[in-house]
């Protein structure tokens, strides 16, 4: 039934994305998380509607996630576009990336490593899933927790 549900969720999500490697990535963090903890499906009376919504959930995640990297590309060019702005503006941005470093330097070790590799070295998960041996559902949980600690110690224009 899985098998066949696939398919069915590998459409629906690449028809949300507009992309077939995005729906492949969203179908396989899917099919990860049953494999890896069968327990979710206890109590699903109906797999495919089950599925359906998940998909749609992993989607709308995707597109937050793609977001948030095309913000943070785009400040990343705001704080170049701010650095030839002048002395005191170079100063602020110098002041920002020591601070941006120096949080994610007092990150716990598996919570750092993973924000570093995916969002400094641009590392899929599932490159870092397949790399470490670590479970994709863990990475991606630490990269959650990473995020919160950090958006909480920094300043926001950061």
């Amino acid at each position: 039934m899985l098998v066949a549900s696939r398919d069915a969720m590998f459409r629906q999500a690449w028809r949300i994305l507009g992309s077939p490697v995005d729906a492949e990535d969203v179908v396989q963090d899917v099919m990860l998380a049953i494999l890896e903890g069968p327990q979710v499906l206890d109590g699903v009376e109906r797999l495919g509607g089950w599925l359906a919504t998940v998909i749609e959930r992993r989607c709308v995640d995707f597109i937050r996630n793609a977001g948030r990297r095309r913000r943070l590309e785009s400040a990343s060019a705001d704080l170049a576009v701010r650095v030839d702005s002048g002395p005191h503006r170079a100063l602020e941005a110098r002041e920002a990336k020591e601070s941006l470093v120096r949080e994610v330097g007092r990150l716990p070790a598996p919570l750092r490593e993973v924000f570093v590799k995916t969002e400094f070295k641009g590392m899929k998960f599932r490159e870092l899933a397949e790399r470490t041996g670590i479970p994709l559902g863990t990475l991606l949980a630490r990269k959650r927790k990473a995020d919160k600690i950090l958006r909480r110690r920094l300043p926001s224009g950061i």
